[in-house]
């Protein structure tokens, strides 16, 4: 089950990271690409910062990694709200709105590396190294982020894609079903931050969101959409053979016969 950890978590940053690259150089001056690029960028330090922890000895470095992607974590759902806003034409009339979000968001990125945040270590799962424990700020953020700004985000959406037709229907379609895939996938760290045991089977549901958002938010015509995944999923197949590799290789003998 580390094996399977750390390579998910490999493999779900270095997917995310190249996807977002791929949109952003579509169309650098679209709101939406740069907005995207930057979502990635944060769900890219979640998951790399978490693959990272994984592989450190000492307590100062677990504590340093695992407030790395805890501070990605922070940043997903304002970006991502962002986000939808710009795919639904939103952002000037939800501005307020966005900007306190930001405001909010800065406050706990602020205190991200602090005891307030991350309180310390705390081991659960005999297969990876002690986590990071939440903090007396951990749950607020979770909650305005991942509860209510996702929350608001998707009742946005669903919203537009009851009276909308054609190809943006189908956009808004299979961002619906992306933000629910991702969700899933995201929410499974968070019982460890808060002292309760779980398996983390669907980290690769990260990975599996981006392929589904680049097929609905690239504005340009099917074909291209189609040669983006196309080539998304061939690199994917390769990064994820290279770093089984490099997961097999960096491992110590003892630690490799603990993952099986």
């Amino acid at each position: 089950m580390y094996l399977y950890s750390l390579v998910s978590v490999i493999f779900d940053g270095v997917v995310v990271l190249a996807l977002g690259l791929f949109v952003l150089l579509r169309n650098k001056k679209s709101p939406v690409n740069r907005t995207f690029f930057m979502m990635n960028v944060a769900a890219g330090i979640w998951a790399l910062g978490n693959a990272m922890w994984l592989i450190q000895k000492s307590e100062t470095s677990l504590l340093f990694w695992g407030r790395v992607f805890s501070f990605g974590m922070i940043l997903v759902p304002v970006l991502f709200f962002n986000w939808v806003l710009n795919i639904l034409g939103e952002a000037k009339n939800k501005k307020k709105i966005l900007i306190a979000s930001y405001l909010i968001t800065c406050f706990f990125v602020l205190f991200s590396f602090s005891k307030y945040f991350i309180s310390g270590l705390i081991k659960l799962l005999p297969y990876q190294p002690p986590g990071p424990q939440a903090g007396p700020l951990f749950l607020p953020a979770l909650f305005f982020g991942y509860l209510g700004l996702f929350t608001y985000s998707f009742f946005l959406l669903i919203k537009n894609f009851r009276k909308s037709s054609g190809y943006k229907r189908s956009q808004l379609k299979y961002i619906i079903i992306g933000i629910t895939i991702a969700y899933i996938g995201g929410i499974a760290n968070f019982p460890l931050f808060l002292g309760i045991k779980i398996d983390l089977w669907g980290l690769p549901l990260v990975a599996i969101y981006t392929f589904i958002f680049a097929y609905a938010i690239v504005k340009y015509r099917l074909m291209d959409i189609r040669l983006i995944i196309k080539r998304t999923v061939i690199f994917s197949i390769i990064v994820f053979l290279i770093t089984i590799v490099y997961v097999l290789a960096i491992l110590e003998p003892t630690a490799l016969n603990q993952c099986f």
